[in-house]
Formats: structure tokens, sequence, C-alpha cells
């Protein structure tokens, strides 16, 4: 089988895991909880500097958007039907076991890390959150490949779906 782009880096990248503890429990906590972590940020962030009436208005409409890019997500991978890397790489080492196996382009967790900190952008989130909450998600889409859960490819469908979406929200609809 020849190996795509996204295959080798995938192999190189899970090389590493195993070789050190505390790095694969760092990544484990990225690649599942630092997503909630953005999200309660940006909630908080939300209540706190967004006044009166538009507080309940931003919240609903950062929920709308993130399910809309979410429901679309699903629609890609239905019809691509790319496998994750535990079923065309059964050799490789994982450290977090997803639900189900039929989807992993475009990463939902990479989508959704990327959007909330884009649309807080657009909402006018300030740069010393915007950054730090960046990094988080790049933390996010970096953790789900090194567990064993992506491949990079879907990390840059999930970032490129996140990217596109924001597009999409702040020329069309705000």
């Amino acid at each position: 089988m020849k190996l795509s782009w996204s295959h080798k880096l995938f192999l190189r990248i899970n090389e590493s895991v195993g070789r050190n503890p505390r790095l694969d429990n760092f990544m484990v906590f990225a690649c599942k909880w630092l997503i909630y972590f953005i999200g309660i940020i940006l909630f908080i962030w939300l209540v706190a500097y967004t006044e009166g009436d538009f507080i309940l208005k931003n919240v609903l409409f950062v929920i709308v958007v993130i399910a809309g890019s979410y429901g679309v997500s699903l629609v890609i991978g239905g019809i691509l039907r790319k496998p994750r890397p535990e079923i065309e790489i059964p050799e490789m080492k994982q450290l977090v076991y997803t639900l189900a196996s039929w989807k992993s382009f475009p990463s939902d967790h990479t989508n959704i890390s990327f959007l909330m900190v884009f649309v807080a952008m657009i909402l006018g989130l300030s740069i010393y959150l915007y950054i730090p909450l960046l990094l988080c998600a790049m933390l996010v889409a970096f953790g789900r490949v090194y567990c064993g859960v992506h491949y990079p490819r879907d990390i840059v469908g999930g970032f490129f779906l996140a990217v596109t979406v924001s597009l999409f929200v702040k020329y069309i609809i705000l």
C-alpha cells in the first residue's frame, strides 16, 4: 500500500507515543478535555463582556454556528467515509478510543475548537485571550493525531471547515 503524506506524518508522530508518560498524559488531556476548557472560557467571556440583551443572542449565535458546522462536518464525513487510523493501521499505538470509527475526516474536535476561537474573535475577543485560546485549539488538533484518533489530513480538514464557516458567518450573516 502506497502511503500518503498524511499516513507518513501520522506514523512519524505515532512513533513518539509511549516514550514519555508525562507527554502522553498531557496529549490525552489536550485530545479529550481541552476543547471543554475553550468552550467554558468562551462562555464566561460572552457572559462577562456582553452587554444587556446581547448575552443570550451571542450565546445562541455561537451555539447555532457550532451546530451548523458540526452538521456540515457529518455530511462531509458521511460522503467521504474516511476511516480512522485504528482501522487502516491496526499496529499503531493509540492512547484514546472513540465511540465510532466510521468518520475521521474532517476532525470534529479540531473544527469546533478553532471555530469557537474564530467566532469569539469575530465577536470582539481581546487578543490577550485570543492567542492563548488559539494555542489551545492547536493543542487539541495535535493531540488528536498524537493520541491516534486522526490523521493530519483530518486536522487540516477540520481547520479549513472552521475557517470557511467563520468567514461565512462574518461576511454573509453578520
